[in-house]
């Protein structure tokens, strides 16, 4: 029974590795020499992507192969309670969370409103991932 729970579970996330060959169609070694990412891709790189790391990939992929510029105020995106939990990581969630590339999360029950976070320490779905190529291919560039 936990063979078969974790090979649903590894089924559901995608890893670093299939989201930035995905994304950019490039192994590690090329992927990190344009610079798109960091030691800790490549050991994880069979590892579920965390969102935060998604974000970050996604970030540099846009500025660095497909030319589109940061966005300057990113102010709207402080909706998600958790922008500056990771603040390494809050232009990179910004810029895609603004484009509307990567969703937010939203919980409810917890407070009058609905709270909003990007859910950066949770990992990303294959089906997240294939919707997030299919926004980032409708942003003019």
């Amino acid at each position: 029974m936990r063979k078969a729970k974790a090979m649903i579970k590894a089924n559901e996330f995608i890893t670093v590795g299939e989201f930035v060959n995905l994304l950019t169609g490039l192994d590690m070694k090329s992927a990190r020499d344009k610079g798109l990412l960091e030691a800790a891709d490549e050991l994880s790189w069979k590892e579920p992507i965390k969102r935060r790391s998604a974000a970050r990939i996604l970030h540099e992929y846009m500025k660095k192969e497909l030319g589109i510029k940061d966005l300057p105020d990113i102010s709207t995106a402080e909706e998600l309670k958790d922008l500056y939990d990771c603040r390494i990581c809050v232009n990179h969630i910004a810029q895609v969370y603004l484009r509307c590339i990567m969703d937010g999360v939203t919980i409810k029950g917890i407070s009058e409103k609905p709270l909003k976070i990007f859910d950066g320490k949770g990992h990303l779905t294959k089906e997240e991932a294939d919707e997030i190529i299919r926004r980032l291919e409708s942003i003019p560039h």
